[in-house]
């Protein structure tokens, strides 16, 4: 006699569920700011599931750690921690949801980090972050419940990873654009102060013609042209090229520019000249660094 209506009322809070989960993805995709997102995802948690404290961690897989995006009431204190060590570690390492009522009885749990942050933790639960693809992305570790966690609570926390999951791969894949544009403007700034180091050089000097031209294969490059006119109607043109190719080799030849041109104002001689930069380089550069 009370199978249907139990199965009516099942229904009516699966429904109840999935909205409170649409709602929820529509919150996530509202941003694309990490800062931002992360603490959306911490009110939705935090006002559905009821925890004192809430935790959002990214998987960096190349590095092999989790960094915290935000931590609630944690001001400016970034946690990074190993995957394998304490409960995050260990979630981020096998995917697995931990359910702890007691964080001290259990020996994966890391109390340094209460001692650090002034903090006491009395229950953990924490769970991955995945994508659509299944992926783990990141972590959700959630402390101190203000109630004992329900089944609907962890089918809530469950259905809503996979949009926290996507919610995060969107607004990380926008900093990294934003971060590359930004580089990209960077490299044009620079390609334009080297180019303006490149000296005017004039199409005839004491009955010599003289013709200058260079391309840059990447935005910035170790290239180096320098002309310096001197008295009875000599000059002096330097050209060189520093090893390796980009910035690195870009950053060599403008103290190499500057250094000829200081040189040339005071030291006359050309082998006292080379002698000298000769000396520079081998002062402040590595060994596997030269100019020829």
């Amino acid at each position: 006699m009370t199978r249907e209506p139990q199965t009516h009322l099942d229904a009516i809070r699966s429904i109840e569920r999935l909205h409170r989960i649409l709602e929820a993805a529509k919150l996530l995709n509202s941003t694309l700011d990490l800062a931002e997102l992360t603490a959306i995802i911490l009110r939705i948690v935090r006002d559905e599931v009821g925890t004192a404290r809430g935790t959002v961690f990214v998987l960096d897989r190349q590095r092999r750690i989790l960094r915290s995006l935000v931590a609630q009431d944690v001001e400016r204190k970034e946690i990074v921690l190993p995957l394998g060590r304490g409960i995050a570690g260990t979630v981020g390492a096998t995917g697995e949801t931990i359910n702890i009522p007691d964080a001290y009885a259990d020996s994966r749990f890391d109390r340094s980090f209460d001692t650090v942050l002034g903090y006491h933790t009395r229950d953990i639960y924490c769970m991955p972050i995945v994508n659509r693809m299944g992926d783990i992305v990141g972590v959700l570790e959630l402390l101190n419940r203000t109630r004992s966690l329900t089944l609907e609570d962890e089918e809530f926390l469950a259905g809503v990873s996979v949009h926290v999951g996507l919610a995060l791969e969107n607004a990380q894949l926008h900093l990294e654009i934003v971060e590359k544009r930004k580089v990209e403007q960077e490299l044009v700034l620079a390609r334009e102060i080297q180019q303006n180091f490149y000296p005017n050089v004039p199409g005839n000097c004491g009955g010599v013609q003289i013709a200058v031209s260079n391309e840059i294969c990447e935005a910035v490059g170790g290239d180096y042209i320098g002309y310096f006119p001197m008295e009875n109607e000599r000059f002096l043109v330097a050209v060189g090229d520093v090893s390796g190719k980009g910035i690195g080799a870009a950053l060599v030849m403008s103290s190499l520019h500057a250094t000829c041109r200081a040189l040339v104002r005071h030291v006359h001689a050309i082998e006292h000249i080379t002698k000298i930069l000769n000396e520079t380089f081998v002062e402040t550069t590595g060994a596997a660094t030269f100019v020829t």
